[in-house]
């Protein structure tokens, strides 16, 4: 395998030389993983409208229109009071939120986890081998599925919950910028979560978190995989690594996306702008299959 990393031209539209890159990047273990909440909605939890609307409908107010497609910003500035309505209801809005993520059904039956070929592909990508794994993942979601596979497996994750938190040796370190809410309420809880628009805009500035999301992209090949890649998260993070000035790399990440028709022509004229290769998946079932082609490529196998 080639250790040069081409433009990302040279990527786009290739997936053979797309896996052959990503491969390269797991064997020499600097590739990293950046999970949005398309991977969580793949689990059977909730996706985000989901979410919101289930969290409006506990905190009594108006729904979303059924009729009305709502970009990221809109469903984040409709939670903006959920805090002070669920404390005028004595409701503690971080349990009502935990108790609608996981209300549909437990992630955690082994029909629920083994039958998952999303979770199992990523789950293999960060397994460990001589060949290489990915160590490091940051994803927005808050459940801790991904977490509780690789435990089943017999490895040992460290979720990162806090940007002040003290990193100790593990298997595989899970990045939570956007807060914790695991499964089981015994579990520590973070003590925000960013969902609202008032809390992305905190978590925006806060400088710890940036840092460390800067430092691992930068020294990593991050490949973004349930991201919209049309929300103001994405931005942010692509926004990042842009003003890294020292990382001269030709291509700065990897991010899964639908097919061309959905994403349209002046979106992936942005990505490539911004040196990021767009992959495009016409079905998101066909995702694991190339998840485990990186695996299979990089384990000569």
């Amino acid at each position: 395998m080639s250790n040069r990393v081409s433009s990302p031209q040279v990527y786009y539209n290739n997936k053979s030389a797309t896996v052959e890159a990503l491969a390269t990047a797991l064997q020499q273990g600097i590739l990293s993983l950046f999970l949005g909440a398309g991977t969580s909605a793949s689990f059977g939890l909730r996706t985000w409208r989901g979410l919101v609307e289930d969290c409006l409908a506990a905190a009594n107010r108006s729904p979303l229109d059924s009729n009305v497609t709502y970009t990221g910003v809109d469903l984040a500035k409709r939670m903006n009071a959920f805090d002070v309505t669920c404390t005028q209801k004595g409701l503690k809005p971080l349990d009502v939120i935990h108790d609608i993520l996981y209300e549909t059904r437990d992630p955690f039956t082994m029909d629920a986890m083994f039958s998952n070929r999303l979770l199992a592909s990523l789950a293999a990508m960060m397994m460990g081998s001589r060949f290489g794994c990915v160590r490091q993942v940051v994803t927005t979601n808050y459940d801790n599925v991904l977490e509780r596979y690789l435990a089943f497996h017999g490895f040992r994750t460290v979720s990162i919950t806090d940007s002040h938190q003290t990193v100790t040796d593990a298997d595989n370190f899970i990045f939570h910028p956007h807060g914790y809410l695991p499964y089981k309420q015994n579990r520590s809880f973070s003590k925000s979560i960013v969902l609202s628009n008032e809390s992305y805009n905190i978590f925006q500035n806060d400088g710890q978190w940036k840092t460390l999301i800067m430092r691992m992209m930068c020294s990593t090949m991050p490949l973004m995989v349930g991201a919209s890649g049309n929300d103001q998260m994405t931005d942010f993070y692509l926004d990042i690594i842009q003003h890294e000035q020292r990382l001269d790399r030709d291509t700065l990440g990897f991010i899964c996306v639908g097919s061309k028709e959905v994403v349209g022509a002046e979106a992936i004229e942005q990505f490539l702008t911004k040196r990021m290769v767009p992959i495009h998946f016409n079905n998101w079932s066909e995702m694991p299959e190339f998840l485990f082609d990186i695996c299979r490529r990089a384990r000569n196998v």
